[in-house]
């Protein structure tokens, strides 16, 4: 007896070459400046910076980066 052949399942599309990596975890400003001595500064600079930003959340890496740019910018 020869055996049914099914139909070819569709192929599933193609990814792109860029990979979506996950953003993180995103966590509120008041949480992020509780953890202050991670970003290496004081929970007013934390809280300083974000707001400067207009950030309300935002991821650690994000955090530190817009921490480290507020502290060096040029006091007028």
């Amino acid at each position: 007896m020869a055996e049914k052949k099914e139909p070819m399942a569709k192929a599933a599309p193609q990814q792109t070459a860029e990979k979506k990596e996950p953003k993180g975890i995103l966590y509120p400003a008041e949480e992020l400046a509780k953890a202050a001595h991670r970003f290496n500064t004081k929970e007013e600079c934390v809280v300083a910076a974000l707001k400067y930003y207009g950030k309300k959340e935002a991821t650690i890496k994000e955090t530190e980066e817009l921490v480290k740019k507020f502290l060096q910018k040029e006091v007028k």
